[in-house]
């Protein structure tokens, strides 16, 4: 647990944290010393574990901490014969951006009435392409967007024609 990618939480029936794994002190600007027994809500920013723990099973949920510019999911679940809960958080902080990122692109040529349009559900498959219309007639996507993963987040690369 001590070199996944992704933040470890442990919690007790109280949802006082027990275990916390580098990741998670990262994502969440901590030192482990500092967190030890305090509760989990304090620094996740959510309610997430309480109810888990309410539920008593499963919780995934998607949080967003402008403070800590961080956006992640969650899986909470028990630990079997034990009074601990475990979270595992994901870093979707490059997600988030590249969507916003894309949105704003996408907002400013509808404002512009340039006509890019982007590829929706209606599209169909038959007339998709990777990025933009496959219509023939366009002279290429309003927007191309390169997207790859590298580590633990997705990085896009915005390109506005």
């Amino acid at each position: 647990m001590e070199q996944t990618p992704n933040g470890v939480l442990l919690v007790d029936k109280h949802t006082r944290i027990r275990y916390v794994n580098p990741t998670f002190q990262d994502m969440f600007h901590c030192a482990g010393e500092e967190i030890m027994d305090n509760k989990a809500a304090v620094f996740v920013h959510s309610d997430c574990f309480e109810r888990a723990i309410a539920a008593g099973g499963r919780l995934l949920a998607k949080e967003t901490i402008p403070k800590h510019n961080v956006s992640y999911r969650v899986g909470l679940f028990p630990i079997e014969g034990q009074d601990l809960y475990c979270g595992i958080f994901i870093d979707i902080s490059e997600e988030r951006r590249s969507k916003e990122a894309l949105q704003g692109v996408a907002g400013s040529n509808a404002a512009e009435g340039s006509g890019g349009d982007l590829p929706s559900d209606e599209d169909g498959p038959g007339n998709r392409s990777p990025v933009g219309r496959n219509d023939g007639g366009n002279q290429g996507p309003a927007v191309q967007v390169d997207v790859s993963v590298r580590g633990r987040g997705v990085v896009a690369r915005l390109d506005a024609r």
